[in-house]
């Protein structure tokens, strides 16, 4: 696999990202040491502790990445809950990169696995794993989150 060429699975809906991870994985050929799993819209996001996942159609990104445990992109720690605090750390990161400079401060993490912009929730971290692959799920909304709750619960 050369740089930047991660095999991915794309749907326009399903269930989670994260299940369908899982099935592939689960597969005798599944993919050498990486792949993703990506969703327009999923109707059974999950989040922790058994928490849903809301999204609106097309107005956020879903995401789970698979890590062969051993191969050759494993984070090297067995902890999954290591993995999620620097997953999230790594989302912030990324997230930075489409704020203002001057206007960082207002997007933070909530730990162990959330990134809150003013408070609302931005984007959520799910670090699953199995004896074979660590399941790096993550879903950032590309609107404002009190337009998500407002649309979801009223």
């Amino acid at each position: 696999m050369t740089a930047g060429t991660i095999p991915e699975f794309y749907f326009s809906e399903l269930d989670s990202t994260m299940n369908r991870a899982r099935e592939i994985a689960a597969r005798d050929d599944a993919m050498d040491d990486l792949f993703r799993v990506r969703a327009a819209h999923q109707f059974a996001g999950r989040g922790r502790r058994g928490n849903r996942w809301f999204d609106l159609p097309g107005n956020a990104v879903m995401m789970t990445m698979a890590v062969r445990r051993g191969g050759a992109y494993d984070p090297g720690d067995t902890n999954p809950g290591t993995l999620a605090l620097r997953a999230g750390a790594a989302l912030l990161s990324a997230i930075h990169h489409f704020v203002p400079p001057g206007e960082r401060s207002r997007v933070q993490i909530k730990w162990p696995n959330d990134i809150l912009l003013d408070e609302g929730k931005l984007a959520g971290i799910l670090v699953e794993a199995d004896p074979r692959w660590f399941y790096v799920g993550f879903g950032v909304n590309a609107f404002a989150p009190e337009t998500c709750a407002a649309e979801l619960y009223s």
